[in-house]
């Protein structure tokens, strides 16, 4: 039986006390990329008390609603982009910045800047050149990615063929060094060595998919009878690595006799 309301008035103090903030129990990535073959949803979780409102913003932070086959909001709060054709590619949905908010009665949280970013597949080729080297010089051979697909292929491999893989490391079996930036150096060549034929193994981040160049390396292999300074061919202006992963600097020289580094 209540007494002068005093149940009443406990369970008022007692919501008071159990009111919570909005915080995030999973807040979404700073970069979201996906092929527009594939789709992605991107997730936005909080948890307080009320429960919160989850809503997405654009970058001026306002509100975004659902667009018919292109975007959508769940009732769950995730953010969902569906495949989609090239043509249907739009700038201001596929390649945008949003945030996600979490409100109640007792405030507001934004998330981190989340950009979206996606990437029309187009097919593509790697392409191995064939440089030019002397006899007892070094040589580095490139795998040539286009440009319009170069930030999601990586060089993972060469194959010497008819079967000899060569994999990154940082030092090399003496004769052949593939370096973690994808390029394969080839130390002192012989005539033997310009008889050999190679091609690149490319993995693409998105895709998954592996590809091996159609096209074959091969060095273009010059006399040199008179004699030449070293000249530096491969000239590396800069170089980018996350902290913690290694990082090969090559030199590489064209120079009659033999130069020493």
């Amino acid at each position: 039986m209540l007494i002068n309301g005093q149940f009443s008035i406990n369970t008022k103090v007692s919501n008071y006390f159990d009111t919570q903030g909005p915080s995030f129990s999973l807040e979404p990535p700073s970069r979201i990329e996906f092929l527009n073959t594939v789709g992605s949803t991107v997730s936005c979780i909080a948890h307080g008390n009320p429960v919160p409102i989850v809503q997405w913003l654009d970058k001026e932070n306002n509100p975004i609603t659902s667009i018919s086959k292109v975007q959508h909001i769940f009732t769950n709060g995730s953010l969902h982009f569906p495949p989609f054709a090239a043509e249907e590619f739009r700038q201001d949905v596929h390649w945008a910045i949003y945030r996600c908010s979490a409100s109640n009665s007792v405030g507001t949280i934004i998330s981190r800047d989340v950009v979206v970013k996606a990437v029309v597949y187009q097919h593509y080729e790697p392409e191995v050149q064939n440089p030019g080297g002397f006899i007892g010089s070094n040589v580095l051979i490139k795998c040539n990615i286009p440009s319009f697909v170069k930030e999601y292929v990586t060089v993972t491999s060469w194959l010497q063929e008819p079967n000899f893989n060569i994999y990154p490391s940082l030092e090399g079996d003496g004769k052949n060094h593939m370096l973690p930036t994808g390029e394969l150096l080839l130390y002192n060549i012989t005539r033997d060595d310009s008889q050999k034929i190679y091609r690149c193994r490319t993995h693409h981040k998105l895709t998954q998919d592996s590809k091996v160049s159609s096209n074959v390396g091969k060095i273009q292999l010059t006399e040199m009878r008179e004699l030449v300074p070293p000249i530096l061919n491969e000239k590396t202006k800069s170089l980018f690595a996350r902290v913690g992963d290694p990082l090969v600097l090559a030199c590489v020289a064209y120079a009659n006799p033999k130069p020493t580094y």
